[in-house]
């Protein structure tokens, strides 16, 4: 269920504990204070970080469900709020495709070797094609704009 590293411990049991102490489900919460005493692990402690973060990945895989830690509370998305927040994180994506395609553009392919140069040349489009793709993605779900009243007379 969790990977050791060298030297380090399993994160086993204390997920087990969480996963029969806390009852996950759509649109509730849970404070990181009740997550820490029920792994009996303290909040601030670093072994907290990481069987909270390992506990988070293995509940959005088995149950589908989202989690957002903010203000020290572990929150259960619905899926309205998840469906908005992958909006956002779609339109975070294809910024960091905007930057990287910036990035690879800027590298001046006369001063590579043969293979290198070959090579920039596809990533240079593949970047392309990924900006592209992202810009197209985020029009779709844009969704149609708001009409504005510029024409509105109101009656005497």
């Amino acid at each position: 269920m969790s990977k050791l590293f060298i030297g380090g411990k399993d994160t086993k049991p204390e997920i087990d504990a969480i996963m029969a102490a806390i009852q996950v489900a759509p649109g509730t919460s849970v404070t990181h204070a009740e997550v820490a005493s029920a792994a009996g692990l303290d909040v601030n402690s670093t072994r907290f970080q990481t069987v909270a973060n390992r506990w988070r990945k293995l509940v959005e895989r088995g149950s589908a469900i989202r989690i957002e830690s903010r203000d020290r509370v572990f929150h259960f998305l619905t899926p309205d709020e998840a469906h908005d927040r992958s909006r956002v994180d779609l339109h975070r994506v294809g910024r960091a495709a905007g930057k990287l395609h910036v990035r690879v553009s800027a590298i001046d392919p006369n001063t590579l070797s043969g293979e290198r140069k070959a090579a920039h040349f596809i990533l240079t489009r593949e970047t392309a094609a990924l900006l592209d793709s992202a810009r197209r993605s985020a029009k779709a779900i844009q969704g149609p704009a708001a009409t504005k009243p510029a024409n509105l007379r109101l009656a005497k």
